[in-house]
């Protein structure tokens, strides 16, 4: 099961299951798991992503695969685009940390339920089961109330027309807003 840690989220989904169910074949990349997680919780704007495979679920130390800056190399970090499933020798029980969005961080768990034969005339990943309503990628407002509820960190992009595509507003409080300029 797939079950959402942390994340931007309202007090409207605090203290609620959020899980996914996804059924997933070993010859997969990683990158097939983030997009069935990216679909199955109704994001629609991509970001960087992490599998944390350390000692613990969410564990910056240990193996992690995502997609690699050219600029910097990391031990123990592998592209998820070209790692598959298998060479992870995954089995039953085992924990492992799904990363989304890097601004917003949110933290999924993901616990392997079983392993199973592949089912020839299924299209894999396929999502088997929900819980819980998707909270919103991006949260439209924030009341006073949400102040102190959940510490968040939001990335907005610059919208001039240099291009620079540079952050430009970074809010490490949802109260607390912090400008830069491109």
């Amino acid at each position: 099961g797939i079950y959402l840690m942390g994340g931007p989220v309202s007090e409207k989904f605090a203290n609620k299951e959020i899980s996914r169910k996804i059924e997933i074949r070993g010859d997969q990349t990683l990158h097939q798991p983030h997009e069935a997680v990216f679909h199955a919780y109704d994001r629609w704007d991509e970001h960087l992503y992490e599998f944390q495979f350390g000692t613990r679920p969410f564990d910056p130390d240990g193996p992690n695969y995502g997609i690699p800056d050219s600029r910097k190399k990391r031990k123990g970090y592998g592209d998820a685009r070209k790692t598959k499933l298998d060479e992870r020798d995954l089995k039953p029980e085992r924990v492992f940390g799904y990363w989304f969005d890097f601004g917003n961080d949110w933290f999924h768990q993901i616990q392997v339920d079983r392993i199973d034969q592949a089912i020839p005339t299924v299209t894999y990943p396929r999502v088997i089961r929900r819980v819980g309503k998707s909270p919103p990628q991006y949260s439209e407002t924030l009341s006073a109330a949400d102040c102190g509820f959940r510490v968040r960190r939001f990335i907005d992009m610059c919208g001039c027309d240099c291009g620079c595509r540079l952050p430009v507003v970074i809010w490490d409080d949802p109260c607390e807003l912090k400008n830069s300029l491109c």
